[in-house]
């Protein structure tokens, strides 16, 4: 027979990480992909704001090091325009991932609904009334 949750949190998260290691570790991995770009988004402002303000406000070493790398990969100049751009460009990626997280967990939300119904209606008809 199979163990039935009693809604505490941790159980739950078993129960779905159980059941459907996909979907959990794809919305987890989508999640986290735009947690990290928000950050160096966030992080590559400090130069930006620097730059606005005629101060020397600059990245931690290996945080400059590795935007220096990214620059002269793409071989471009890291100038105020091209700052932003990368700023905008990195936000409007987490905007767009955090949005299709939402969608696929509102799609996965649907098909567990529609499990569980299909289980409840099984359950029902092949109850012994009598």
């Amino acid at each position: 027979m199979e163990r039935r949750t009693t809604g505490i949190p941790g159980e739950l998260i078993l129960y779905y990480v159980k059941n459907y290691p996909g979907i959990v570790t794809a919305c987890v991995a989508a999640l986290i992909l735009g947690g990290l770009m928000e950050s160096i988004g966030v992080a590559a402002l400090l130069p930006v704001l620097g730059k606005l303000t005629g101060s020397d406000a600059n990245l931690p070493p290996p945080l400059d090091r590795w935007f220096d790398g990214l620059f002269h990969w793409l071989g471009v100049e890291p100038t105020l325009q091209t700052l932003l751009l990368l700023v905008i460009g990195l936000l409007v990626a987490k905007i767009a991932i955090g949005f299709l997280v939402v969608t696929f967990v509102g799609w996965v939300q649907a098909r567990l609904t529609g499990e569980y119904r299909n289980r409840v209606i099984d359950s029902l008809g092949n109850a012994r009334w009598a």
